[in-house]
């Protein structure tokens, strides 16, 4: 599949079509256009609850805290990290109710599918990634190779590319 507009329809449609509650695992490397594919997921779906990796990862170090999820997915709360203060901050609780996506890099794992309805991988070429990312945080320019190790690792530990229901092609977003 090629653009999020097109991922996103997919994406709500799978959403109204599920009984229960459906929970969207959206992953890729940074820069590859999960954000924007939950924002405009967002806008056809306003239900949907979105968790960003970002606020899940304790700090630059931190990509693996996402490889199990079990306490988001399965008892509705999280501890949202403060990158300012460089600790967790408030715990937050979700509705069990509404339909739950949870966007970020390294949030595609083995474990982490058997809790979700829908996965989601975001293709997009390194440079372009790169690009993205260090052109939306100046302090992303520091922790990007180190970051850039972390999401190496979890794809060769966890191959979310091949555990994905959908992998979507973001090199352009505008689509």
């Amino acid at each position: 599949m090629t653009g999020s507009v097109a991922a996103a329809r997919a994406i709500a449609d799978h959403i109204d079509a599920t009984s229960g509650r459906a929970v969207v695992l959206i992953d890729g490397g940074s820069g590859s256009g999960k954000t924007t594919l939950a924002e405009r997921l967002t806008k056809l779906c306003p239900t949907a609850q979105v968790v960003h990796g970002d606020d899940l990862y304790p700090g630059w170090t931190g990509l693996s805290a996402v490889w199990d999820l079990s306490e988001l997915t399965v008892k509705n709360r999280y501890r949202r990290w403060d990158w300012h203060q460089g600790r967790f901050a408030e715990q937050l609780t979700l509705d069990a109710h509404r339909p739950l996506v949870i966007e970020g890099c390294g949030v595609l794992t083995a474990m982490n599918a058997k809790q979700a309805t829908m996965t989601v991988w975001c293709s997009c070429p390194y440079k372009a990634r790169r690009d993205r990312a260090l052109g939306r945080d100046e302090y992303f320019v520091d922790s990007w190779a180190m970051w850039a190790i972390q999401e190496r690792l979890h794809q060769v530990r966890h191959d979310p590319e091949h555990l994905a229901d959908v992998v979507v092609d973001l090199t352009t977003l505008t689509e």
